[in-house]
């Protein structure tokens, strides 16, 4: 699970806020007009129905079970994002963990502890997209949950966009959106608070999204939902990653997911190379920080910057 404290500055007095469970998670919109609100709920839904892996008349669902269905332009959409994070991620963001995440572990359904190793589980990312249909092999499984919440908020974003909408907030738990003036405080993966604020003092739009070990695990983080593709198991020394700036949400969540995976060794060295603007927690408590040019002010407490 991923969430965030929110405070949006420089919207109108008038505007209209309201929250909703989708997805899984509260989301939050905040536009001028109660009809902008609704409309992009109904967008969120949408793609709720589409890509869910829990809802039975969901494609993704149908794929998951008959292993060929005809996309939407969702699901269609969300495949070759899928693929293109996969491919610059050097594999570590891939969607096909879905025989882990959901048959293993069960998460978000009766979950439990793997009693076997898990290194014969198929993961291979296979998918065909052809003669209008997309299909998978027998022996595996999709799960969206890295990528789909911030591929919505993108969706809405385009929405908001094409109406010509200035000041506006989606949020999806950790993947937010902000059109103008705001600033995102991240929560403390240790305790209640918030670990760091970021600030957008400019009126163009700020993206953020963050990945966790610290809220969805079963009995200890060692089995949290964030699985290693290669190793087929989650780490623990990264207990939160932040990733903020320009670019798509549908981006930022699937490249956190990733390098959450990938373990502290491999992630530091990723990082560095990337270019990427991050807030990076581990469970030692060291923060490593990356503000590019943005401004991050970060709470009063004992852990170690670098």
């Amino acid at each position: 699970m991923k969430k965030f404290l929110i405070l949006l500055f420089g919207l109108s007095l008038f505007a209209i806020e309201r929250m909703t469970m989708l997805m899984g998670t509260y989301v939050t919109i905040e536009a001028p007009t109660f009809q902008q609100t609704q409309k992009a709920f109904a967008i969120i839904r949408d793609i709720e129905s589409s890509l869910s892996t829990f809802k039975k008349d969901s494609l993704v669902y149908k794929l998951n079970e008959q292993k060929c269905v005809k996309p939407d332009r969702y699901l269609y959409d969300i495949i070759k994002k899928s693929l293109f994070m996969n491919e610059n991620t050097e594999g570590y963001f891939n969607v096909a963990v879905g025989r882990i995440t959901k048959d293993i572990y069960r998460f978000g359904q009766k979950e439990r502890v793997p009693k076997k190793p898990l290194k014969n589980v198929s993961v291979d990312l296979r998918i065909s997209l052809a003669n209008e249909k997309v299909c998978i092999p027998e022996n595996i499984k999709l799960d969206f949950g890295g990528i789909a919440k911030g591929y919505a908020v993108d969706e809405v974003a385009a929405y908001f966009r094409k109406r010509h909408i200035e000041h506006a907030l989606i949020a999806l738990s950790g993947d937010i959106r902000c059109f103008g003036r705001c600033q995102v405080s991240v929560d403390s993966p240790f305790g209640d608070g918030s670990i760091a604020t970021i600030y957008n003092d400019t009126d163009k739009e700020l993206t953020v999204s963050t990945s966790g070990i610290y809220r969805r695990y079963v009995k200890e983080q060692k089995y949290n939902h964030i699985i290693n593709p290669y190793t087929k198991k989650a780490q623990t020394k990264i207990v939160s990653l932040t990733l903020f700036g320009k670019r798509p949400n549908y981006f930022y969540d699937a490249m956190a997911t990733a390098i959450v995976a990938m373990g502290f060794k491999e992630a530091r060295g990723f990082l560095k190379k990337s270019g990427l603007r991050y807030i990076m927690i581990t469970s030692n408590g060291r923060i490593f920080i990356e503000r590019g040019e943005y401004r991050v002010a970060l709470s009063a407490d004992p852990f170690h910057i670098q």
